[in-house]
């Protein structure tokens, strides 16, 4: 602006935006990096690998899946600090390792994925022996001691524009996978035509179902009731199951993806949501609760041993306001001689408390009376194997018989499951069993669509 005479002035403020700039570039890094080793994340690496997918259409990109051998070892025996500190060591003997075509990134824990552009399978895989290599002779060293690594490597050639980043990620999983059961620190391949690789790869699709579905609240509450044999009905009983619904609408049954959930140990986070999820409905419908006499829930042996389950089921009857007495937890009799302390531990916690248990598929064990002893239930579910053929069968009906009398010398009610029909409902009442279960008492049904027996 003209001030006095001819003179101009130029008024305004400076202010000194370096810090913010530092933060906004310090932001951007750690949205793309790893805290720990400073090489890009999981997250920069799913996005660059959808990028360079849909740049290379006619080029193939491969991945190379890392995870390496023995690391627990070294993290149980040092502990965290030691374990956290060779993680940084391989991030940087890695990325020297690496062609300046190649992409570096941690997944997480001791795993590592690699993107290598414009290269074929054959140059990659000299890439993933010069890793191997690189590792194998490469020696941790951690107060006084020293310590050798491996590490396992999976091979995926993107050549397929039908498939997704995601199926590559998996695919590039499955074959490191395989190179681990085939004796570890080995570069595998991965082939479309090796059945084991693809019974794998399909379970890691039911993993990421599985987390999708916790996620977007797919997962649904079934029930079963139980009906009465040797008294009059007078409330509710009934089995709590689950189902999955897929986003096209399917309804999934249990058998389909609760093997996956326990052998990744994800059945945790299940039995959690079936539990809060149980609870929250009957806590909402306090009617239905007041006429409840017994609700079963399954338990898997991963949760029994889980030391923040315990208070994680303790919390959730607090804030649910639901009666201990009102709740009977299911364990499987084979589920519940794997970790038999913490079973036991367990269940004379909630017993106290006035929950009631039952052991599950009994009579499928060999010592299935032995464990009966040591273990405090209340109930015992007799196997359905035994049940759906004991009319025409007298073995399985004298099992059925056999095991209802050592439950009745011991004060236990019994079940029978896979009641199928009328008539053997009627049989089952006759021998005293306590309660059937199956389609011929009333199939599977939406808990909210609840309708008494």
């Amino acid at each position: 602006m003209r001030g006095e005479g001819d003179d101009r002035f130029l008024y305004g403020s400076i202010i000194d935006i370096t810090e913010r700039k530092q933060s906004n570039l310090s932001l951007e890094y750690m949205a793309t990096h790893d805290s720990l080793t400073g090489v890009y994340n999981r997250r920069f690496f799913e996005t660059t690998l959808k990028n360079r997918l849909a740049e290379h259409a006619a080029t193939p990109v491969v991945i190379l899946y890392l995870d390496l051998d023995r690391f627990k070892i070294i993290n149980d025996t040092c502990g965290h600090k030691a374990g956290d500190a060779l993680i940084k060591e391989i991030s940087q003997l890695l990325d020297k390792s690496l062609p300046d075509n190649a992409t570096l990134s941690r997944l997480g824990g001791d795993e590592f994925g690699v993107i290598v552009e414009h290269c074929d399978e054959e140059t990659a895989y000299r890439h993933a022996v010069n890793i191997l290599n690189a590792v194998r002779d490469f020696r941790f060293m951690w107060e006084n001691r020293i310590f050798n690594l491996g590490v396992s490597i999976g091979l995926a050639i993107c050549d397929d524009s039908a498939l997704t980043p995601e199926q590559y990620l998996s695919m590039a999983d499955a074959a490191c996978y395989f190179a681990k059961e085939q004796g570890r620190n080995q570069v595998h391949c991965y082939s479309k035509h090796n059945a084991g690789m693809q019974r794998y790869q399909y379970e890691l699709d039911w993993v990421t179902t599985i987390n999708q579905a916790l996620e977007e609240e797919r997962f649904l509450l079934y029930y079963q009731p139980l009906r009465p044999l040797s008294r009059q009905n007078d409330g509710h009983y009934y089995e709590i199951l689950l189902r999955l619904q897929q986003k096209d609408g399917n309804i999934i049954e249990p058998t389909a993806f609760l093997p996956t959930a326990e052998r990744f140990e994800m059945n945790v986070k299940i039995d959690k949501w079936v539990i809060s999820s149980t609870f929250a409905y009957l806590s909402a419908n306090p009617e239905h609760l007041a006429q409840l006499k017994k609700c079963s829930i399954n338990l898997n042996c991963h949760s029994l041993a889980d030391r923040d389950f315990k208070l994680y089921v303790l919390n959730a009857f607090e804030q649910y306001r639901i009666p201990f007495e009102k709740i009977c937890f299911e364990v499987i009799e084979s589920v519940a001689i794997i970790k038999m302390d913490d079973t036991i531990d367990f269940m004379r916690a909630f017993n106290e408390l006035g929950c009631t248990f039952a052991l599950d598929d009994f009579g499928s064990g060999f010592s299935s009376y032995s464990y009966l002893k040591s273990l405090p239930v209340s109930q015992v579910k007799i196997d359905g194997s035994f049940i759906k053929d004991m009319l025409i069968d007298p073995i399985d009906a004298a099992m059925v018989a056999s095991i209802k009398e050592v439950a009745r010398a011991m004060g236990m009610l019994t079940v029978g499951e896979f009641v199928e029909n009328e008539a053997t409902m009627v049989e089952l009442g006759k021998m005293g069993i306590d309660f059937a279960q199956g389609f011929g008492v009333k199939p599977p049904a939406p808990l909210k669509e609840f309708v008494p027996l």
